[in-house]
């Protein structure tokens, strides 16, 4: 807010507020301030400080907000000023610097300093400062706790006249900016105030998204390094298993040459009877014959088998949340719309299933139509789900990025047609533009029918196996297909 705008701010404020009584002081949150002022109607002035907020000072639209547990400065301001009299809200100097003062026996005057980054809020009684909401430097006030104003940077500065300007707002680039005189493709408002509040509740909306948006992508990158560490961890134990299938081959060697293994022996070294050029160094209990010690080493082998597939499973299941969680990356990137941020980060958190009614599954999976074939491709492990296991038919082709998170897509073949050449690349096209793969020259996708997909109990959204699969490279970068996918407005 520079001072041309806070000055008309204030002057639409002050021809609004003067000889009102301000009958209500809330917080809504820490910093955000709601100053409700009757003059036979009550209307609010939202006062903005704080460390996350950029300062503000304007008249609040819509209904307000409900408020926290208030602040020691809000306390404060509720003592000294709750149901006095406005005498007048106006500009100091040229400054961005508001003052609100009140009659009554004290002189009261509140002052909002939106000069530094964070701002602040200063109470004057008696000319002597009550009370801040942070601390004042200082050089901010005398020995005598006078408040010191800032020294001005603009000696000669001229402030507009609210009759010759026009509030309004644009949208460049996805993102509003104001202007106080009248632009091409602007959105003109009443007000200098209504103006500013639009701006800043957009504002704080795109900052809000953006902060929502880094801290689940920030939970999801934690989650991960926990799935990383497990994977390693499975694959330590799986090689381990792996390494006892030798003793298969030890107890096979120790009944080949049963008749040359000494009692009570701890060890001995026999060529492998697998592989007569390998030497095996075998531990013997001596308690036991070589036949007690051969079936063993059986035993072992039997056990070590049972939990391989096991393992196998497990590390196929972390994988799978693993490309799962990755999938989501790129989702959250994308959307623009907290309610839904909110929704998947209460899937992503707490499990909690995604309603229909909800923003996630209000949006259908995209449907492309080419060389009159329906290709359809999901928006999200959900809808991955929905694609291959509900939409399609078992002879309908489906396609998947290979190895890395992506859309499931298929080709609609109702009449069990085999799909041209040129679909078949337009749909691994898709399946590869929306993958971790977008950006890339070569991408290998899966291509398979529907009846080769398969999803078992237990695993992950969006996760499925596939029985017999071919493969196919393409291009999701090149000039032909990005120009046909703007066409498609999706």
């Amino acid at each position: 807010m520079d001072s041309n705008l806070l000055h008309l701010i204030l002057s639409e404020l002050n021809t609004m507020f003067s000889g009102g009584v301000l009958r209500q002081i809330k917080e809504e949150s820490k910093g955000n301030f709601l100053f409700s002022i009757y003059t036979g109607t009550e209307k609010t002035i939202l006062i903005k400080i704080g460390e996350s907020e950029i300062p503000v000072i304007c008249l609040q639209y819509g209904k307000n907000p409900p408020a926290t547990v208030p602040s020691s400065f809000c306390m404060l301001l509720r003592k000294y000023i709750l149901n006095r009299r406005i005498e007048s809200i106006v500009q100091y100097e040229t400054q961005k610097i508001a003052i609100i003062k009140f009659s009554d026996s004290l002189s009261s005057e509140l002052i909002i300093d939106l000069t530094k980054k964070k701002g602040n809020m200063i109470l004057i009684c008696s000319g002597k400062i009550k009370g801040s909401y942070f601390q004042l430097s200082e050089n901010s006030k005398t020995k005598d706790n006078q408040f010191v104003y800032p020294i001005s940077k603009f000696e000669n500065l001229n402030l507009p006249n609210s009759e010759d300007l026009c509030p309004c707002l644009v949208s460049k680039n996805g993102k509003k900016e104001y202007f106080l005189t009248e632009v091409e493709n602007s959105e003109k408002y009443s007000s200098f105030n209504e103006m500013f509040f639009n701006f800043v509740f957009e504002k704080k909306e795109e900052t809000d998204l953006e902060t929502k948006k880094k801290s689940i992508i920030s939970s999801i990158k934690a989650d991960l390094k926990k799935m990383a560490r497990r994977k390693e961890a499975i694959k330590g134990d799986l090689e381990k298993l792996l390494k006892n299938t030798s003793n298969c081959d030890k107890g096979n060697t120790l009944l080949a040459n049963i008749g040359l293994i000494p009692l009570k022996a701890e060890f001995i070294e026999l060529p492998n009877i697998s592989n007569p050029d390998e030497i095996l160094k075998i531990e013997l209990d001596p308690r036991k014959n070589p036949s007690e010690n051969a079936q063993e080493y059986f035993e072992k082998f039997k056990k070590s088998k049972r939990g391989i597939p096991i393992l196998e499973e497990r590390l196929q299941q972390t994988e799978e949340h693993e490309e799962y969680l990755n999938s989501y990356i790129d989702i959250i990137s994308e959307t623009e719309n907290i309610d839904e941020l909110k929704e998947i980060e209460d899937k992503l958190k707490h499990g909690k299933p995604i309603s229909k009614k909800s923003f996630v599954q209000i949006s259908s999976p995209r449907k492309y139509n080419f060389m009159n074939f329906t290709i359809i491709s999901g928006k999200n492990p959900e809808q991955n789900d929905e694609v291959s296991l509900k939409i399609a038919n078992k002879n309908d082709m489906w396609f998947h990025a290979r190895g890395m998170g992506g859309s499931h897509v298929i080709i609609k073949s109702d009449k069990n047609e085999k799909p041209p050449k040129e679909v078949i690349v337009r749909a691994a096209e898709i399946a590869a533009y929306h993958s971790k793969g977008k950006n890339s020259s070569k991408v290998q996708v899966i291509q398979t029918f529907a009846r080769h997909v398969q999803k078992k109990k237990g695993m992950a959204p969006g996760a499925v196996r596939v029985a017999k699969e071919n493969s196919i490279t393409v291009n999701p970068t090149n000039y032909d297909f990005l120009e046909w996918l703007k066409k498609q407005n999706l």
